[in-house]
């Protein structure tokens, strides 16, 4: 690794419009705040300044992205980096043996690793006899002090690698990604290179598939536009999971950071204030398990939200007083472990109708009037601006559903304040989605939409009951935003409630492969770890091809276990061909592969 040869950025999508939307946004906003602060004097009411309060912080975080998403980067792809050594590191605690079995053999395809660890912090004997049986390294510990963090940490002293690749157990590494990352290292003060993390359990709670964006999900906006646009900031950060990290620069913070359950981001504060540069790209290096049910997607949110708020707020590294940043870098660490408050404010923006209501004072029409023209095209605006510098994957109304969604976590992650977050619970993945805290989250939902409403009534009554007329302005522009209000959450316990019914194949992939089994021609639409979908060609025949059946199988599925029928149960249910189409993965983490239409199984 002789000479230093710096990264060069590339911008990427430059666009006048976004230079001059932010300066455009803070002019509308700074007038939009005092205007409000008018209003805020002329209602009453205790809680009326809190929604003031939320209105500040929703402009500022605002203005924040908008400024450092206004210009994206991708640095100038490298050739491979040879003559290092590079050791890929698998951290788990009680995920499934499949899971774990999947990312390591991966991982021993992977050109250039030197050695595999399999960090058992379960201390598993199952998990043992896998890495021996793989040939691949174990290491376990007696206890498992800070979590992941602690587990990574107690493997760095055994490993003597230049770099070290961490790889989430259950993240499955394409065997060219070293090849991909280890280029960007020939510059000595880069610390790491982070890559998107991308997921083949499309039919995940946390994916919604649209027309113009078929593999969106609710963190699309963050891997594709914010993370690209720290480029610009050298603020880029660790996210735990397909990062490539120079040994040297690990040692030199002490291991990875602990303290706090999120010590990705925690880590790479550390990196930062040290003097050490970071990269992200957008190569798809490694393809992972999504949070598959609410249950699991709720508990990844609430220790995201606890770990970076007690960074923000408790431990002595927060990047409010922590030395080494610059400014830059401190504004971007400061809104993204920030972002977890959002959910206190979308609460007061829930109840800023009812409060308006019931917190009358008589206001002229024309003022009413000013009110609404001024609201609505402030929030529309931003709306639109949001969708711009986001490059289309702001996805609305998908990205307010799942605002609703994280709104409960983020209420639970205030915990992060009060204490410090050391530990978290293990997003296990392979979770039925009937569970206790899907059903809280969903009566949670249920019950806040019956609040509304009733306050709703309540507030009408009691205008009743005071003898003020109840066809004004004030009633129909309250009303207007608590109907909003009720309709997306009602469209989120649909979403809801519609998820947690629909069955699914858990990690499948399309294979588009027939063959005959039992005397009938038999083709297979998808396969996964659980089971397959299937037709049969007298089926097809009988002009029943919209129809498929569902066969579940208690081990791994490959077509064999299909052909002699091993551990199999037939005729599960069945659904019509229109449902599996859109449930159906259409990338393959270790081959191409796309959808076959059932017509050309003949």
């Amino acid at each position: 690794m002789a000479g230093n040869s710096k990264n060069t950025l590339i911008e990427y999508q430059h666009s006048w419009v976004r230079e001059l939307g932010v300066y455009l946004y803070m002019a509308i906003a700074g007038w939009y705040l005092l205007w409000r602060l008018q209003l805020t004097l002329t209602l009453q009411g205790w809680l009326i300044p809190l929604i003031f309060l939320a209105d500040i912080y929703m402009s500022v975080t605002t203005v924040i992205f908008l400024f450092t998403s206004r210009r994206s980067y991708r640095p100038q792809k490298r050739a491979p980096l040879h003559g290092v050594s590079v050791d890929i590191l698998i951290p788990t605690y009680n995920e499934a043996l499949r899971i774990v079995e999947m990312t390591a053999r991966a991982a021993k395809q992977v050109r250039g690793v030197t050695k595999v660890w399999i960090l058992d912090d379960g201390n598993r004997h199952n998990i043992k006899k896998l890495a021996t049986e793989l040939g691949v390294e174990y290491l376990a510990r007696t206890t498992n002090e800070h979590a992941k963090a602690g587990n990574l940490n107690n493997a760095l002293p055994q490993s003597t690698a230049d770099f070290v690749l961490c790889l989430d157990c259950d993240h499955i590494p394409l065997p060219d990604c070293i090849e991909r990352l280890s280029g960007y290292f020939r510059d000595t003060s880069l610390g790491f290179v982070q890559t998107p993390q991308v997921f083949y359990n499309r039919d995940s709670i946390q994916h919604q598939a649209n027309a113009k964006y078929p593999f969106w999900n609710e963190q699309s906006m963050f891997y594709e536009a914010i993370q690209p646009a720290k480029n610009g900031y050298n603020a880029a950060f660790f996210c735990g999971s397909g990062a490539l990290i120079r040994r040297a620069a690990l040692d030199s913070v002490g291991g990875f950071a602990t303290g706090t359950a999120t010590e990705d981001i925690h880590t790479a504060l550390r990196l930062h204030a040290q003097g050490w540069s970071s990269l992200f790209i957008t190569d798809r290096i490694a393809y992972g398990l999504a949070a598959s049910d609410l249950t699991e997607y709720h508990k990844q949110r609430v220790r995201w939200g606890a770990g970076s708020l007690g960074l923000l707020f408790r431990s002595p590294d927060s990047p409010l007083v922590t030395k080494g940043l610059s400014l830059a870098q401190r504004i971007c660490y400061i809104y993204s472990t920030s972002a977890y408050a959002f959910g206190w404010f979308k609460l007061l923006y829930l109840l800023a109708p009812i409060i308006t209501l019931f917190s009358y004072r008589p206001l002229t029409e024309s003022f009413v009037l000013w009110y609404a023209v001024t609201n609505t095209t402030f929030i529309m605006f931003s709306y639109g601006l949001a969708w711009l510098y986001s490059r289309g994957t702001y996805q609305f109304p998908y990205t307010e559903r799942y605002d609703y969604l994280n709104m409960f976590g983020h209420w639970e992650s205030i915990k992060g304040i009060i204490k410090i977050q050391k530990k978290f619970g293990v997003s296990l993945k392979l979770h039925k989605k009937e569970n206790g805290a899907a059903c809280y989250i969903y009566g949670l939902l249920i019950d806040l939409s019956l609040f509304l409403a009733t306050m709703h009534i309540c507030a009408l009554v009691w205008w009743e009951t005071q003898g003020l007329p109840l066809f004004t302005s004030t009633i129909f522009i309250a009303s207007f935003w608590n109907i909003f209000n009720l309709f997306f959450l009602c469209s989120t316990i649909i979403f809801v409630y519609r998820f947690s019914r629909e069955p699914v194949l858990k990690h499948q992939f399309t294979v588009g492969e027939s063959w005959v089994w039992e005397g009938k021609s038999i083709y297979t639409i998808s396969a996964s770890l659980e089971g397959a979908y299937i037709v049969a060609q007298n089926e097809i025949a009988a002009g029943r091809s919209d129809w498929f059946t569902r066969y579940r199988t208690s081990r791994p599925s490959t077509t064999s276990s299909y052909r002699n029928r091993k551990s199999t149960q037939e005729n599960i249910c069945r659904y019509p061909q229109r449902w599996l189409r859109e449930r159906i993965s259409l990338e393959c983490p270790t081959r191409s592969a796309r959808y076959v239409p059932i017509t050309s199984a003949r």
